[in-house]
């Protein structure tokens, strides 16, 4: 650790979109583009990043951005994704061996009581979505009650098929 110690300041743009200082950043992955992939799973299952990253490197697929982060408490809403442990984050070019890959890494978070950040999420089933956010029912219905005709519901609620099957 360097004498000045960890602290950095920066602006906050700086920090929170990092990749722009880079032109044309996402041309890295190809005309296909890329899939991004993050997790968060619980403290106690922390090996599990380990077995991912294993997992990973195993793959043959070098990603040339990789973040791992500590989280704190989180759960501000019934499909929030954070919560108190270590999160993954890591893109992958669109390819088919991508695809496979993404989903034994989705099996893994779920084996290891966590979720996936469904902002990122694009390959993902519902019923692992669900699986990893146990209150999605309790949202559906909420849901509901403020759009009983279903007129705002998003591509990715209807892919997770997040509000079928309540009543």
């Amino acid at each position: 650790m360097p004498e000045r110690g960890r602290t950095h300041v920066m602006p906050i743009a700086q920090h929170v979109f990092p990749l722009d200082k880079l032109n044309n950043w996402y041309r890295l992955y190809g005309k296909r583009g890329f899939h991004q992939f993050q997790c968060v799973v619980p403290l106690a299952n922390a090996s599990a990043l380990k077995e991912m990253v294993a997992r990973i490197a195993r793959s043959g697929l070098a990603s040339p951005l990789a973040v791992i982060k500590r989280m704190g408490e989180g759960r501000a809403g019934m499909l929030s994704f954070p919560m108190e442990g270590y999160t993954l984050a890591i893109d992958f070019p669109a390819r088919d061996k991508a695809e496979k890959l993404i989903a034994e890494l989705e099996a893994m978070t779920i084996e290891a009581g966590g979720r996936l950040y469904l902002g990122k999420d694009a390959l993902a089933t519902g019923d692992q979505i669900k699986a990893m956010y146990p209150e999605w029912e309790a949202w559906a219905d909420e849901a509901a009650k403020a759009d009983p005709d279903g007129v705002l519901v998003t591509d990715m609620v209807r892919r997770l098929q997040l509000r079928e099957n309540v009543q």
